[in-house]
């Protein structure tokens, strides 16, 4: 069994009961993207003639700066919806990198259930699951790696929005341990997870996470 099968979520509310699947909880990851421009000069000098005079060569024109072409899934859509799948996509990282701290302590604190707060319209599903860590004495270190990232749907209107953002990730950096002792889960490899979020207020919130384990591989 991959990881491990939470509990039923102790919430009443529906959307709450679809909130919460049998996958794993939702895991962190860094994803860091740098772009670095590199611009290079070339310089030649003539030889110097009888008069001991030198001339220089034109420096190499720059080339003129080119646009990154779009990705196959991105001509699907919008400037303004692929600029609200950035703007979700963020969100989420942000959320995972910001809860790291939570999962690795799996402990539920004040400060968790904030956090949870801010980040996802259905809060109680994520405090659900850190209370089935503390239970258990559940502790989780290390973070997703993100192969792919992209929206499978847009949804956006005056009033908000909803999207749809597909990841196929490698769990392969993330440990956990139960009383202080690691336990080894079976390796399935890279495996795609959804994650549909919504936008209140012009706010974006994670709603529901889909990890089915071991039915969905994928490759970066």
């Amino acid at each position: 069994m991959p990881w491990f099968r939470r509990r039923p979520s102790r919430a009443s509310d529906a959307a709450t009961a679809n909130f919460i699947n049998e996958g794993e909880v939702l895991d962190t990851w860094r994803r860091t993207v740098a772009a670095t421009a590199v611009l290079i000069f070339a310089f030649a000098l003539t030889s110097c003639s009888n008069s001991d005079k030198s001339e220089a060569v034109p420096s190499t024109p720059k080339a003129a700066p080119t646009t990154p072409s779009p990705t196959s899934w991105e001509t699907a859509y919008t400037p303004e919806q692929l600029s609200a799948y950035r703007e979700a996509l963020a969100r989420l990282t942000a959320y995972e990198q910001t809860s790291e701290p939570i999962w690795e302590a799996g402990v539920v604190t004040p400060a968790a259930e904030n956090l949870f707060k801010k980040y996802f319209s259905i809060w109680q599903a994520p405090l659900d699951d850190l209370e089935f860590y503390e239970k258990n004495k559940l502790t989780r270190t290390g973070s997703l790696t993100v192969l792919t990232s992209e929206a499978t749907r847009i949804d956006l209107s005056e009033e908000g929005g909803s999207l749809t953002i597909r990841q196929c990730t490698d769990p392969s950096n993330i440990t956990i341990s139960q009383a202080g002792k690691e336990v080894a889960p079976e390796n399935n490899g890279p495996q795609y997870r959804e994650i549909t979020l919504d936008r209140v207020a012009n706010v974006w919130s994670v709603f529901r996470i889909d990890e089915s384990e071991g039915d969905r591989p994928c490759a970066g």
